[in-house]
């Protein structure tokens, strides 16, 4: 049994890519974050009750808000600015043909390429609502669009995969 898939690179599928790649790769980042958040909120109730601002408490504050700015700037904003400025992403399109063997097709405004993946050398594989994350290295991945799926359904495919890559490999988000 062959499937088929495809997948678009426009600007909502990057987006969605690198939110769900954000907060796979940084959950302990993001939990620092989250409790860190709660620790800045709590002392400086305690500071705002027993009015006690030094400035050691005023600098960490900056620092505190400096550094959520950031963070809230990578998630929100960088996926449009690293869209806009690819210009080999930009729009290309990959197919994919499940077999023995991944083939894939990708064409782009600059060139069509076809290449084949082994299962073998697959790093992880991540499904969510949509897509599924074909994860080569930690920062690099192939998206399927779910809901291109031929030859199949979404279900037939993530069996394929599971009984290709395994378990322990295969992770639903």
């Amino acid at each position: 049994m062959e499937i088929k898939a495809s997948s678009k690179y426009d600007y909502i599928t990057v987006k969605t890519f690198q939110k769900f790649h954000f907060r796979t790769k940084f959950k302990a980042l993001n939990i620092l974050i989250f409790a860190a958040t709660i620790f800045m909120l709590f002392a400086f109730t305690i500071t705002a009750i027993y009015s006690y601002i030094d400035s050691q408490m005023i600098f960490s504050g900056v620092i505190f808000v400096i550094m959520l700015m950031g963070m809230l700037f990578v998630y929100f904003c960088m996926p449009k600015i690293s869209y806009e400025r690819d210009k080999v992403i930009k729009e290309a399109e990959n197919n994919f043909l499940f077999g023995e063997e991944i083939e894939i097709i990708s064409k782009n405004n600059y060139q069509t390429t076809s290449s084949t993946l082994n299962y073998n050398a697959i790093w992880r594989v991540y499904e969510n609502k949509n897509y599924i994350y074909i994860y080569l290295e930690p920062n690099k991945a192939e998206i399927v669009d779910k809901s291109t799926v031929t030859g199949g359904t979404a279900m037939d495919l993530r069996a394929f995969l599971l009984s290709m890559v395994g378990s322990k490999k295969y992770i639903i988000a």
